[in-house]
């Protein structure tokens, strides 16, 4: 086996005959996007109403493509992607719900945890590189804030697989 390095496309291994190529650039598992978000304010959303959440804080968005000002992640590199978000309550009411919204329209729903005070979602979802978009959206029985802070309230995502 014979492994040579390509400055423009990543490693380029031969075994066998056979050219395999690890192209950094456009994801492969552990090189490509990645971000983690979270609520460094809290946000009070209305009673019984979908809001879209704020991320305004990075922790780290390794391709710049999460955007602080929209709360939205919109990828460069088209795949599969792992997202996640968590939203917790000030008190708790057994009516919270979080969904994750792609370019829009929610694709994946999250439930209430045992206490009624937080919600959390996570899914794979097919995102294009170009256009499509991900955002969070949370709903509750009554109007109250959010519970701020890194481990509390965030949003990540990660490619798992380019497409």
């Amino acid at each position: 086996m014979t492994v040579t390095i390509n400055g423009s496309t990543g490693i380029d291994k031969v075994q066998d005959g056979t050219i395999v190529q690890a192209d950094l650039a456009t994801g492969v598992a552990g090189t490509g996007p990645a971000f983690s978000a979270y609520q460094s304010s809290g946000q009070t959303p209305s009673s019984n109403t979908w809001t879209k959440i704020t991320f305004t804080s990075e922790e780290f968005d390794t391709n710049a493509n999460y955007d602080t000002s929209t709360s939205r992640f919109t990828p460069t590199v088209a795949g599969y992607y792992q997202i996640s978000a968590s939203v917790q309550f000030a008190t708790a009411n057994y009516n919270v719900r979080t969904s994750l919204y792609k370019n829009g329209a929610v694709v994946l729903y999250g439930t209430s945890s045992s206490t009624g005070v937080e919600s959390f979602v996570s899914g794979l979802a097919y995102l294009n590189g170009s256009t499509d978009y991900v955002e969070v959206y949370a709903t509750t029985a009554t109007s109250q804030a959010t519970g701020p802070g890194q481990g509390v309230v965030y949003f990540q995502g990660v490619l798992v697989r380019a497409a």
